[in-house]
């Protein structure tokens, strides 16, 4: 198993626990991946960290039961426009009757980035986030981020 499987196998693990398990109703889970994976065909090797393995990701996320929303982004993609697309797709699960609870969004590298601007449009302490590798200088910039006073990056 890639080391990306295995961080998303114990990142489901956290949310699977974090929502509940059973007979619980249907979970979405947005997945964002980092930018190697960008107009790829979903398992860039990356020469230091080898390669990002998209589809055991997603896989992953599928064998706990989460419908998963996520496709492998343009290259060069604008994530402050990206941030508006999901954040636009919550908002439609939200107004189907789906309980903020029942959604997560994950991102990673970029994706984590993405995650964060669309958290800050949705601002909606229901809704389950999880931001991983985002510390990067290349995500100062960005204009949603900047909107966001409690952030600090």
């Amino acid at each position: 198993m890639s080391r990306t499987a295995l961080l998303a196998l114990l990142l489901t693990t956290f949310l699977v626990a974090q929502a509940g398990a059973g007979d619980a109703p249907e979970r979405y889970l947005f997945y964002l991946h980092g930018q190697i994976v960008e107009g790829s065909d979903g398992r860039p090797e990356h020469p230091s960290f080898g390669v990002y393995d998209y589809p055991a990701i997603i896989e992953a996320f599928e064998a706990e039961g989460f419908t998963v929303m996520s496709e492998i982004r343009e290259s060069r993609t604008d994530g402050n426009e990206y941030a508006e697309r999901v954040a636009t797709e919550v908002r439609l699960l939200l107004a189907e009757g789906v309980a903020p609870a029942q959604i997560s969004i994950v991102g990673a590298s970029k994706g984590g980035a993405i995650a964060m601007v669309a958290s800050s449009i949705l601002a909606d302490e229901g809704l389950n986030f999880v931001f991983m590798g985002t510390c990067l200088n290349w995500i100062r910039g960005w204009r949603e981020l900047e909107k966001i006073g409690r952030a600090n990056v």
